[in-house]
């Protein structure tokens, strides 16, 4: 993954896979940022990321998307994973997956 993107998204996407938890959850922190510019590349990986098993990663995955959509990037693929993990265990994951999908809904609003 990662090929075809911008060369720092590249390697903020190797660095959502990387074993280290910190590093996912830092690489996750600033593709909120710059997803918006490649989200046909980001948002697999940030719906990957809504499944690790460490809920710090599913969290700042899950507000990744809902930083992305803030700024207009197209994430409603993400919606039916964030759903569910608007159903996990981990409080901040629920309420970081629901800020996310309160951020998509008012981006669709305003693209109407």
């Amino acid at each position: 993954m990662g090929q075809g993107a911008r060369p720092g998204i590249a390697g903020l996407l190797e660095f959502a896979r990387d074993p280290d938890p910190e590093m996912r959850v830092e690489a996750l922190e600033s593709l909120g940022w710059v997803g918006r510019w490649e989200p046909g590349q980001v948002v697999p990986v940030l719906l990957q990321c809504l499944a690790d098993q460490e809920a710090r990663v599913r969290a700042e995955a899950a507000e990744a998307l809902g930083k992305m959509a803030r700024q207009g990037a197209k994430v409603e693929d993400a919606v039916p994973a964030l759903r569910q993990a608007a159903q996990d265990p981990d409080q901040r994951v629920r309420n970081e997956a629901e800020e996310a999908l309160e951020n998509i809904a008012r981006a669709e609003k305003r693209r109407r």
